[in-house]
């Protein structure tokens, strides 16, 4: 049977669950962590959040609580996981009953197909993999995450994960551990911002994953007076992007590259010109069906038809 809470030990936890270290309530009131935060939960207290929430992160809250895993909400937050709860029980969210999964092919990534290479790709290059057997996928171009979604067989929610003055991020979250360890397989890990390497890709399907990269982690752009094309793509790994203009260079008759450092000095940079930049072109767009980001494809074909007019 439940303890008694007595009107001591309420008027005790009104004045310091605010402040005090759990451990501390915990041994004063003599229960359970789980007891004391569902008392404070009866009479609406609340601990002070390490950092204010955002109106987006609300909204991701409120859309996703009740049926994506906790793990991947808070992964997705990334805040701890009694912060998240707490903020859950404010807003008055509740979880469904078990049984409501979202559908996924479970062999989205075996054997790779152009189209999944290209989603390996954008993952490698926008998107995480999770400790807890997930993964996220997050893009300002919400067409992308359908035509993702469309590809993984994948019946997820995308939602708007942040707004602001560049406009809108969306997000999808797989929780599916078997999908994500054959992306795990193919090379990609957690936190690899710094780390990533070149996964396990046939050159048959390459010039697919570079594409999928590229819409996640490059740019191109045409100058319209001096007609001239500059293609860049980023990294925060030096061994990935080597790796890259390596394989390029095996695949295409373009050169080696040297790579360059960003501005920030934090990043590492792939660049092509010109008429090089239409060979990665030619080899990245080719049967690509229409997946790709059509705005980082314009550049190419401006720069193309200019060259047109010059023969």
């Amino acid at each position: 049977m439940p303890k008694r809470w007595t009107d001591e030990a309420k008027t005790y936890l009104t004045a310091n669950y605010a402040t005090s270290p759990m451990t501390e309530l915990i041994a004063v009131l003599n229960r359970t962590e789980a007891a004391i935060h569902t008392m404070a939960w009866e009479m609406r207290l609340a601990r002070p959040n390490p950092r204010n929430w955002k109106e987006s992160e609300l909204e991701f809250l409120r859309a996703n609580w009740a049926t994506m895993p906790t793990r991947l909400v808070v992964a997705h937050l990334g805040r701890d996981y009694e912060s998240v709860r707490m903020q859950a029980q404010r807003l008055r969210i509740t979880k469904v009953q078990p049984g409501l999964k979202h559908s996924i092919n479970p062999n989205a990534f075996s054997p790779l197909t152009p189209d999944s290479a290209y989603v390996v790709g954008y993952i490698l290059a926008d998107g995480c993999i999770n400790h807890d057997g997930g993964f996220t996928v997050s893009s300002k171009d919400k067409e992308m995450l359908t035509k993702i979604l469309s590809v993984l067989g994948a019946s997820n929610t995308i939602t708007e994960s942040k707004k602001g003055a560049y406009g809108s991020q969306y997000a999808i979250a797989i929780g599916h551990a078997g999908v994500t360890a054959q992306l795990v397989a193919l090379g990609l890990t957690p936190r690899k911002s710094l780390t990533a390497t070149m996964p396990t890709i046939p050159d048959a399907l390459f010039f697919h994953f570079l594409r999928g990269y590229f819409d996640g982690d490059g740019n191109a752009f045409f100058h319209q007076v001096k007609h001239w094309l500059a293609v860049t793509i980023v990294s925060g790994s030096e061994r990935l992007l080597l790796a890259m203009s390596t394989r390029i260079a095996t695949l295409t008759s373009l050169p080696e590259r040297t790579l360059s450092k960003s501005a920030n000095g934090r990043g590492w940079l792939l660049k092509y010109h010109g008429p090089d930049a239409l060979v990665l072109a030619d080899a990245m767009y080719v049967n690509a069906g229409d997946l790709y980001l059509d705005r980082k494809r314009q550049p190419f074909e401006r720069y193309r038809t200019y060259r047109a007019t010059l023969r």
